[in-house]
């Protein structure tokens, strides 16, 4: 009855992947990752927010049948 958990990954920003650049503060591929990085944090939080809400219906469902 128990599922297997998958083991993740970490998850890695883009600007985590990527060797910073001298000079490039103003450059638009910086400001490119930065969008780049909000929205995987944005759909990380989804993820776990989608998680967390079926775990407890779950467990409101469990709750009610004992």
């Amino acid at each position: 009855m128990h599922k297997k958990v998958q083991k993740m990954r970490p998850l890695l920003l883009v600007s985590q992947t990527m060797p910073p650049r001298p000079s490039s503060a103003l450059s638009a591929k910086p400001m490119e990752m930065v969008v780049v990085d909000i929205v995987t944090i944005a759909l990380a939080i989804d993820t776990i927010a989608t998680i967390v809400t079926t775990a407890m219906e779950r467990n409101e469902r469990r709750m009610c049948r004992s």
